[in-house]
């Protein structure tokens, strides 16, 4: 199959999205398929552009080969207003259609959201009147009106709903990353059925990888180390955490940030006027060091927002920190909550729970034993379950189905 794919996200980016889209296409080019992405320049989580790139109308290149067709990109920096965002998303759009439609003709068409890709995904499919699917990695819309950044009852929001229920209906299948997902959006939007399950994943290629040894990592002096790594999103409720670890000063606990995002400042912020000692930030690290930062970890923790909506999350880095052997203690409810509890890789606390954190911490501190069972029994279950060679196989069945359904009705009915 010649698969086409549109995407805002590509390696070398770091992030769970970039992964994703990179891991899959590897494994379908690598039984055989021809896959083409359209996506930025690359900026993401910085804001600049990386090291190597000029900005350009379009650049070609290959990525593994992968062809990669880039985009002209207006990078966010640390400004990212409203004005600048939307005149990004405007210029990605046209850009990203015009690639889709110079493309010589694919077979099927992936459109990744979340943002706007599924509008040249849906042009394109229509152009050279082939299927497309869209994927809904981050139901985008609802979480911008939960965190209030889109109000509910304005004509933006109104919209964005419209506009992403079309591209849904337009598509030949709605894929979601996980159940909770699934079941969110077929309610929340009364879909004819039920969305497909392709969940995130991770590649056992590079989880088995040897420790890199030249990596400068921060010492821990014997402290138990509470890991927080990744994305610093709004849909994350750093507060407690803060609490939690002003709870415990004065311990031999250690609260380790790695990553980037929109709460990175103000956390940080708060962190130091809460003088909490035992709080340290780092920034974002490319993927094949991330792993090297999950071993110095006793567990992570990963503490979502209260809402309907956070129940839909399955952050990547709970599959790599359970990948890993590292337990990891989630505040919320859902797709996480049903993955530690089936896999006993850890533990829950409700979300926003200071008190049931700092003793599940404490327990662990006190009683490391729980700590190995545990990362034993989530690292077995991860391993079996969510691997990334059984996802992009599932996902390849899924392009062949569709793509010979569609000829079928085509050409005989």
């Amino acid at each position: 199959m010649k698969i086409l794919v549109f995407s805002h996200f590509f390696p070398p980016e770091i992030g769970a999205a970039p992964m994703r889209i990179g891991e899959h296409a590897l494994k379908w080019v690598c039984d055989g398929h021809n896959v083409t992405v359209v996506t930025n320049f690359p900026n993401s989580p910085f804001g600049e552009l990386y090291e190597g790139y000029k900005n350009s109308l379009y650049k070609n290149e290959f990525y593994h080969n992968i062809k990669v067709k880039r985009i002209l990109t207006f990078p966010s920096g640390k400004k990212n207003n409203k004005f600048h965002r939307g005149l990004s998303f405007i210029v990605n759009t046209i850009g990203s259609i015009l690639a889709g439609i110079v493309e010589k003709k694919p077979d099927i068409i992936i459109a990744s959201a979340p943002y706007l890709s599924g509008i040249p995904g849906l042009i394109s499919s229509i152009w050279h009147n082939i299927p497309f699917i869209y994927e809904l990695r981050d139901p985008w819309v609802q979480v911008a009106a939960a965190n209030k950044t889109v109000k509910k009852r304005t004509l933006q929001y109104k919209l964005l709903v419209m506009l992403e229920r079309k591209i849904i209906d337009a598509s030949e299948e709605l894929v979601v990353i996980g159940e909770e997902m699934a079941s969110y959006l077929e309610k929340k939007m009364m879909l004819p059925k039920k969305p497909y399950v392709i969940h995130n994943a991770i590649d056992t290629n590079r989880k088995n990888r040897k420790a890199f040894k030249g990596l400068n990592l921060p010492k821990t002096d014997g402290c138990f180390v509470i890991g927080l790594i990744g994305n610093m999103g709004d849909q994350y409720n750093f507060d407690v955490i803060l609490d939690a670890a002003a709870e415990l000063l004065g311990g031999d606990f250690l609260f380790i940030f790695l990553g980037e995002g929109k709460q990175q400042t103000e956390v940080k912020k708060k962190a130091k006027k809460m003088d909490l000692e035992n709080v340290r930030f780092y920034p974002a690290v490319p993927a094949s060091e991330v792993d090297d930062w999950f071993r110095i970890c006793d567990v992570t923790l990963v503490s979502m927002k209260t809402g309907p909506i956070y129940r839909v999350y399955l952050p990547l880095k709970v599959l790599d920190s359970l990948a890993m052997g590292v337990p990891v203690l989630f505040g919320g409810s859902g797709e996480v909550e049903h993955i530690l509890n089936e896999s006993l890789g850890g533990a829950v606390f409700p979300a926003g729970d200071k008190k049931a954190l700092v003793k599940l911490i404490t327990e662990r501190m006190q009683n490391y034993e729980k700590v190995e069972t545990e990362g034993k029994s989530g690292a077995e279950f991860i391993l079996k379950r969510f691997t990334r060679e059984r996802m992009a196989r599932r996902y390849e069945c899924l392009l062949e189905e569709v793509v010979r359904e569609y000829r079928y009705k085509r050409f005989y009915l």
